[in-house]
């Protein structure tokens, strides 16, 4: 396993993980920082995973998901 797989697959644990909308909004920022070093497969793969991730936190959390919105915050 390559050193980049490895590291893809720490971030597909986030699809599982129950995380609140301010540890999701933690790991974005840090891995928005940090996405400029990755190739163009990496990022794929990430934007897939971050997706079900955020679909998860929507799906577990909905009061922040909607509380969220209206205050019109990122």
């Amino acid at each position: 396993m390559t050193e980049e797989n490895a590291d893809l697959f720490d971030v597909q644990l986030l699809e599982h993980i129950n995380l609140n909308s301010r540890r999701l909004s933690e790991i974005l920022q840090e891995l928005s920082s940090s996405c400029r070093s990755f190739k163009r497969t990496v990022l794929v793969n990430l934007a897939v995973i971050l997706r079900r991730a955020i679909w998860n936190w929507i799906t577990a959390h909905p009061m922040e998901f909607v509380s969220l919105c209206q205050s019109q915050r990122r």
